[in-house]
């Protein structure tokens, strides 16, 4: 429920059921059980999806970390410039 909550699962959109069936889920969940003594894993929950996306979030950063490539602040960003400087650091 944090992966969803937080929206790093894609917000409430499931692959079953799609954005109504997440909604229901979440809206039930914090409605009911969030921070209250159901607030458990229970065997009914399915957690394929989060796996999914915590094991592209671990290639995507594993790829970052061994790679020359750097992400890159969008144009007129406060921060570009500041990247910019130390881009010679980081070849």
């Amino acid at each position: 429920p944090v992966l969803l909550m937080m929206g790093i699962a894609g917000a409430s959109n499931l692959k079953q059921g799609g954005v109504a069936a997440g909604q229901a889920w979440i809206d039930a969940y914090t409605g009911k059980c969030y921070h209250q003594t159901c607030d458990v894993i229970g065997p009914d929950w399915n957690l394929a999806g989060a796996v999914q996306d915590i094991d592209l979030i671990g290639t995507i950063t594993d790829e970052l970390a061994h790679s020359n490539r750097w992400p890159q602040w969008k144009p007129g960003s406060e921060f570009k410039a500041v990247r910019d400087k130390s881009a010679a650091a980081r070849r």
